[in-house]
């Protein structure tokens, strides 16, 4: 039923909008101005639009003494100006016009005639009244025009010629059977959501019916399309018995079945007939919850799990809080689009970047693991879990053996080969199997080019997300850590150039600690780029260490204080790991910083503490010339352990 309220609100809505417009037409005044035998109704209609050049040709066209009539008030400037006749350049101007210059230029002309006509009837006291009218509506109707912007809606905007040019018996019509048609859409009631072009399209339907022009049919439609709102209210016991009566209406459904008829096979889609099959024998199940999936699907992630912890243990790979969060954040992406039924599956994409953060074998298990998963309650092809599974299996164990971008771009490539190739083979032992027809292969070379190209898609995601997912979580890999340890870096091209012999003493000690780390099967790479960070607090101050003196004078004898020495050589592990965390460096890497020192003593400046001061010993003057609780080194693989 219709709200009263509601409804009297869109009838306001519609007087509001009728009365900004009526008010428009006031001010223009009305129309026509003169009697039709004097002047048509589209010649008023352009002696009140016309430009003043217009205006002025016209009254020129007239056989009237200059004298006789009152310039000003006609829009001419001089008496000279109605005697002058057009210049051969407003002559030419008038000859290039077209389109609707051509079109007011007719209208001029009809006007003109008209005008010239009456003025040859009556005399000049009967002729300058007719002028006066005109002159008086030129001037409403300007008036009017400078309150469009103000009074008219951009919608209504359009509308303005009709506005205006409309009598004033067919603007009373107009807005009469527009009020005619707001009452019998509300009668019938708008239901909320309702497209406005449905109710536009009902009253340009019924104002059709009326002796309307086209131009005023489209106007009465805005204006009632712009009124009109939802005015329905719910009924509930009209609801409830519309429902009651609706489900009386309905037969019942009868199914035969013979005895021994299979009603309906594994995989199929069951019909509403079979269903009543099912539900009549009692073989539909109606729990909420499916605890024997449920069980399969528990007992599937612990086995994951288990498996996934032991291959973790045996490649020696310690995971932190961050770390598994990011591997089950990327992990679930694979069920997500599947689910939004995108025609892939993100394991590429998967075994791809989690074989590069975290190596070949944990790559693999996250690959393994989520095929096992996946088609627990998601209807997954068989062809895009095999291809993808065998795609994500490839990217992750060469993912290990990545060092460059370039190489990652590369292996996109062999991904997606290898994942078109593995659908091409799936599919087509599906098709062998199934006996399809020739016409059905010709679709198999699109699957596994559509295929391919998701694989090759892969290696571009992984390519353009990692440097982001590396900084955010902070992991460490191969390329990586190759790019760190390149010596243009601005850490280490400020360590050559402000602490050369530290720099000269970082390489050298950094191709030690490579060589013991490939024979004791550690991480090269982090070692290596370890080492060469490991020593950029020096750069504090260069000159308080041995290897940058080149011969000079030793800094440490003008201090000539033990106490000093000492607190300025370990300063540059402060000062180191301030540098490597405004440069961003990992943790992985900053933790080469301190625990590279070990835990012994400063030994030569104790020692020269003692001679100067047998009270110096390890104490003196509250200050000990141990290093202040060194940390241990903890880091993965005990890779900073190496470089001791």
């Amino acid at each position: 039923m219709t709200d009263p309220e509601l409804t009297a609100e869109i009838y306001r809505r519609f007087d509001r909008e009728i009365e900004r417009v009526t008010a428009l037409r006031t001010v223009a005044g009305a129309f026509p101005y003169l009697k039709s035998d004097i002047l048509s109704n589209s010649a008023q209609t352009f002696l009140r639009s016309c430009s003043d050049d217009l205006w002025s040709e016209i009254l020129l066209g007239l056989d009237i003494n200059s004298g006789d009539l009152d310039l000003d008030e006609l829009g001419l400037v001089s008496s000279s100006s109605m005697a002058t006749p057009r210049s051969s350049e407003a002559a030419a101007r008038e000859e290039e016009r077209s389109g609707v210059e051509s079109s007011a230029s007719l209208l001029s002309e009809q006007a003109s005639r008209e005008l010239a006509a009456y003025r040859d009837r009556v005399t000049l006291e009967e002729f300058r009244p007719t002028l006066d009218a005109i002159v008086r509506a030129r001037r409403r109707y300007r008036q009017a025009l400078t309150m469009i912007d103000e009074t008219l809606s951009p919608e209504n905007s359009r509308f303005i010629p009709v506005i205006f040019e409309l009598t004033d018996l067919e603007w009373q019509q107009l807005l009469r059977r527009s009020r005619q048609v707001l009452i019998q859409i509300t009668t019938q009631g708008i239901p909320a959501g309702l497209p406005s072009a449905t109710i536009a399209n009902a009253a340009r339907l019924q104002l059709s019916s009326f002796n309307l022009t086209r131009i005023a049919r489209e106007l009465g439609e805005q204006w009632v399309t712009q009124a009109a709102s939802p005015n329905l209210m719910i009924d509930p016991e009209q609801s409830r018995e519309r429902a009651e009566l609706a489900a009386n209406k309905i037969e019942p459904v009868f199914v035969t079945i013979k005895q021994g008829e299979t009603i309906i096979r594994a995989g199929e889609t069951i019909s509403p007939e079979q269903f009543i099959l099912l539900d009549h024998f009692n073989t539909v199940q109606r729990d909420l919850i499916s605890w024997g999936g449920l069980l399969k699907f528990g007992g599937g992630v612990i086995a994951v799990l288990l498996a996934y912890g032991w291959v973790e243990r045996r490649s020696r790979t310690k995971l932190g809080l961050r770390d598994r969060t990011l591997l089950i954040s990327i992990s679930l992406s694979a069920p997500l689009l599947v689910g939004l039924g995108a025609p892939t599956s993100s394991l590429a994409a998967i075994g791809l970047m989690s074989g590069s953060f975290y190596g070949s074998w944990l790559g693999a298990a996250t690959v393994c693991g989520l095929a096992v998963l996946l088609p627990f309650g998601l209807n997954l092809e068989i062809g895009l879990l095999v291809s993808g599974t065998v795609g994500g299996l490839f990217g992750a164990m060469m993912a290990g053996r990545l060092r460059s971008r370039e190489e990652l771009a590369l292996l996109g490539l062999g991904i997606g080969l290898v994942q078109g190739i593995t659908y091409a083979i799936i599919t087509l032992i599906e098709l062998l199997v199934g006996g399809s027809s020739g016409l059905v292969w010709s679709l198999l070379l699109g699957e596994a080019l559509l295929q391919g190209a998701w694989g090759v898609a892969s290696g571009i995601v992984v390519l353009g997300l990692s440097p982001y997912l590396e900084h955010l979580f902070d992991v460490v890999t191969p390329v990586r850590l190759a790019e760190l340890a390149n010596p243009n870096r601005p850490l280490l091209k400020r360590l050559a150039a402000e602490a050369p012999g530290t720099f000269q003493h970082t390489l050298f000690v950094a191709t030690l600690a490579e060589s013991a780390a490939k024979a004791l099967n550690c991480n090269v790479e982090l070692v290596r780029t370890g080492t060469l960070y490991h020593d950029i607090g020096k750069m504090h101050d260069p000159l308080g260490f041995v290897e940058n003196q080149m011969g000079g004078v030793n800094k440490h004898d003008t201090i000539n204080d033990p106490f000093v020495s000492a607190q300025l050589i370990e300063k540059h592990v402060t000062e180191g790991l301030a540098m490597a965390r405004k440069s961003r460096l990992p943790q992985a890497v900053q933790a080469f910083i301190p625990e590279h020192q070990g835990t012994m003593l400063i030994a030569y400046f104790y020692y020269q503490a003692k001679q100067n001061n047998a009270r110096a010993r390890c104490a003196g003057r509250g200050f000990s010339l141990r290093r202040a609780d060194p940390p241990i080194p903890r880091n993965r693989n005990c890779d900073a352990g190496r470089l001791l």
